[in-house]
């Protein structure tokens, strides 16, 4: 087994990377100075013949290549620039083309949850969970089968795995301070439980793996290099009648941010319309937001299902759009721009499989 490394600011690579491996390989992300904890344990566990870090020292930086090589010889595939490393990859590791899946046959292990007949994703064990009892801004650790009930604050980078986070009024968690938190099976939100926003951004990022987020008036909010695979936003909720209801929003600048094979709804409990699925708008940071990527993902639901906002003088830019599926449910209709743009726009369809075109 050859296990695949790409950084978590090089999101690009990981996704050129990954609809051309094969069954049994892996793909893991570390930080560019540093393998978190997590990921240093599944090393340890798969004990992989090799590995490959894909990108450059810029992504995953020489001394990281070092600390990889104890766990099997380690090569590097990179390229002079973001668009040289894609075709690295195919050239050495992979000599002859190897067509992506199709939307409705993901590769091994990946999948758009609660649809298509596909489950559902969060707790794996929700009779395991026991109260953290510790402060509101939650140390530096790795927790599994917790329960954090109330608003809680990350500053520090930490690993939760089969853990549940509700609180209001304003978020469950907060993510300060740079860091990256990593959420694989964890489920936010509580019905009948107010909150305004389930991860809030105030300077952190995350990646999250198979989560579920619901009863908020928002669900993610999209932070600098955030990474969003495999989970559910749905039944958005909220006292505020005037709320501004999003499965996904970004409202201010950064960079790298990545959806893919995600169920995300711009449906309020009960099935009333909210603004959207997903709302990119640069109209209120002080830069671009820049990279936005989704591929293989279900959106449904709300005023405009997809849309991006530019500013007066921040603009949505290098966004790409593929492989895409529109649900029925809208108010106008499913794309929606105040001057943004999309890049690369490929493979979107309806939920009848008809093309749709910006």
């Amino acid at each position: 087994m050859e296990v695949f490394i790409v950084g978590d600011t090089g999101l690009l690579d990981g996704l050129a990377l990954w609809p051309m491996a094969t069954p049994g390989d892996v793909l893991l992300y570390v930080e560019k100075d540093g393998i978190p904890p997590r990921v240093f344990d599944e090393l340890t566990r798969l004990d992989p013949d090799g590995i490959v870090i894909v990108g450059g020292t810029l992504r995953v930086s020489v001394q990281v290549e070092a600390d990889l090589a104890q766990f099997a010889p380690t090569t590097r595939v990179a390229g002079p620039t973001r668009f040289d490393t894609p075709i690295e990859i195919a050239q050495t590791l992979y000599p002859v083309p190897i067509d992506p899946p199709p939307v409705d046959q993901p590769p091994t292990g990946l999948f758009i949850p609660a649809y298509g007949g596909n489950p559902d994703v969060g707790l794996t064990d929700p009779s395991a969970l026991t109260p953290y009892t510790g402060p509101s801004t939650i140390p530096s650790g790795v927790y599994v089968d917790k329960e954090f009930s109330g608003q809680h604050t990350l500053y520090d980078s930490s690993t939760f795995d089969n853990c549940w986070f509700h609180g209001g009024p304003t978020h469950a968690v907060q993510l300060r301070n740079g860091a990256r938190q990593y959420f694989t099976d964890c489920e936010f939100g509580k019905e009948g439980q107010d909150c305004d926003r389930l991860i809030s951004d105030y300077g952190g990022t995350y990646t999250a793996i198979r989560c579920n987020l619901h009863d908020a008036e928002d669900g993610f909010k999209l932070s600098d290099g955030a990474t969003i695979r495999m989970c559910h936003v749905h039944d958005l909720a909220s006292s505020d009648t005037g709320g501004h209801f999003d499965g996904i929003q970004a409202e201010s600048g950064g960079s790298n941010y990545l959806i893919e094979y995600s169920n995300i709804s711009g449906l309020k409990r009960g099935g009333v319309n909210g603004n959207g699925a997903l709302f990119v708008k640069a109209d209120l940071g002080g830069e671009d937001i820049d990279g936005v990527v989704a591929d293989n993902n279900y959106f449904n639901g709300g005023n405009y299902t997809v849309k991006f906002r530019n500013g007066t003088s921040n603009k949505t830019v290098n966004t790409v759009f593929t492989n895409n599926i529109f649900g029925p449910d809208f108010r106008y209709g499913l794309w929606g721009a105040d001057g943004g743009t999309i890049d690369i726009w490929s493979g979107n369809v309806d939920h009848n499989g008809v093309p749709v075109t910006l």
